[in-house]
C-alpha cells in the first residue's frame, strides 16, 4: 500500500494553505474554541487502550521516553533526551509533583508547526505485551493515522479530524465516526493557547475536553486529571510550562497517594501517584522515575497500563523519526 499516496488523497486539509506559525490566522485556528456541545474525543480515549500493537524499545525504558524533532521538508533528525534532575527526597505527592514540574521546565522545547504532526511509540500490557505507533496531527485539520494492533488492518489506518468546526471520519477502512461539531483545542495535538497558569488550567481542560471531563464526584475529577496528564505525555506537544503546570495542577489534589514503590508495565521500579479511591478495585496510577521524575507510564491496574517508548515531530503521518 503507498501510504504517502493514500493520505495525501484523502487528506481533507490538503487543498487547505497552512498559515505560518507566527501569524494571527495559525493562533486563532489553534486557540479555536467556538463550538457547543459534546464533541467526541480525538483519538483514543485515554482509558485502557483499545489498539495493542508489537515490539518493544527496551533500551529507552530506563530513563522514560525520547523525543526528536523534525523539522518540514528536512530529514533531519534531532534527539533529546529525557532530562537528568538532582532533586531532594521525595516523600509527599507534592513533593513528586513539585520535582515533575521542575523536569518538565528543564525539557528543550522546540514548538511543531500546523502542518505537522507528533508520532508517539507507546507500549502496552491491555490484551497482551504490544507497542503501537500513533501520528496526531498538530492543527487537528489532517487526518491522523496508526499502525499496528488489535483490529487495525495491516497497513494500518486513519483517525479523524476536525475541519471548520465539523468533526471529518476518515475514509474506510478507517471505523465510523458520528458527525457532530468539534474545536480545534480539542483536536490538535499542540494548544499555545492551554493555560500555563495551574489556577487557570483545570478550567481550560474542562472546557476543552467536555466529552472526556465529566465527573460526578471528586475523586472522578482526580482520574480524569490522571489520565490526561498520561494522554498528553503520549500523544501530543506540550511546552515545558504547560507540562509543569499540569503536574502542579495534580499537586494540589487532596485524594492522591504516594506509592513510594510502584513497577511500571515494562518491570521497570519507579515512584507512584494514584487516586486514593479505587475504581471497581483498580487504582490509576502515574508512574514517575524515582531519580529524573520523568514520567514513566500510567498502570490502569497492577496488570494493565502503558509507557511511552518514543516520541517525535514529523513532517507527515506515517513517517519515522
Amino acid at each position: 500500500m503507498d501510504i504517502d499516496r493514500l493520505l495525501a488523497e484523502t487528506d481533507p486539509a490538503r487543498n487547505a494553505a497552512i498559515p505560518s506559525p507566527d501569524s494571527s490566522a495559525a493562533r486563532q485556528l489553534l486557540n479555536q474554541v467556538v463550538m457547543s456541545g459534546s464533541p467526541a474525543r480525538r483519538r483514543m480515549s485515554w482509558r485502557p487502550r483499545l489498539i495493542p500493537t508489537a515490539g518493544v524499545l527496551a533500551a529507552m525504558a530506563a530513563g522514560g521516553s525520547a523525543i526528536a524533532v523534525v523539522a518540514s521538508g528536512s530529514p533531519a533528525i534531532v534527539p533529546a533526551a529525557r532530562p537528568s534532575l538532582s532533586a531532594g527526597p521525595a516523600t509527599t505527592v507534592a513533593q513528586v509533583m513539585h520535582n515533575a514540574a521542575l523536569a518538565a521546565l528543564h525539557m528543550p522545547a522546540g514548538p511543531p508547526r500546523p502542518g505537522q504532526f507528533v508520532y508517539s511509540k507507546v507500549f502496552t500490557t491491555d490484551n497482551g505485551r504490544h507497542a503501537y505507533e500513533e501520528w496526531s496531527s498538530v492543527s487537528g485539520t489532517r487526518y491522523g493515522y496508526v499502525r499496528g494492533g488489535y483490529g487495525i488492518p495491516p497497513g494500518g489506518e486513519q483517525t479523524e479530524s476536525c475541519v471548520d468546526g465539523r468533526l471529518k471520519a476518515a475514509p474506510p477502512p478507517s471505523p465510523a465516526v458520528e458527525p457532530g461539531p468539534c474545536t480545534q483545542a480539542e483536536s490538535a495535538a499542540y494548544r499555545p493557547g492551554m493555560p500555563t497558569d495551574p489556577a487557570a488550567l483545570k478550567g481550560y481542560l474542562e472546557k476543552t475536553f467536555p466529552s472526556v471531563f465529566h465527573p460526578l464526584f471528586a475523586h472522578d475529577e482526580t482520574e480524569e486529571l490522571l489520565g490526561i496528564a498520561e494522554d498528553m505525555d503520549e500523544n501530543d506537544y506540550l511546552t515545558p510550562a504547560q507540562q509543569a503546570a499540569l503536574y502542579d495542577l495534580l499537586a494540589q489534589r487532596p485524594d492522591l497517594q504516594l506509592v513510594p514503590r510502584v513497577r511500571d508495565q515494562m518491570g521497570d521500579v519507579g515512584v507512584g501517584v494514584r487516586e486514593q479511591f479505587a475504581d471497581k478495585g483498580k487504582h490509576y496510577t502515574l508512574v514517575f522515575n524515582a531519580r529524573t521524575y520523568a514520567l514513566m507510564g500510567l498502570n490502569y491496574s497492577e496488570d494493565a497500563g502503558s509507557v511511552l517508548l518514543e516520541k517525535a515531530i514529523v513532517s507527515k503521518a506515517g513517517q519515522l523519526p
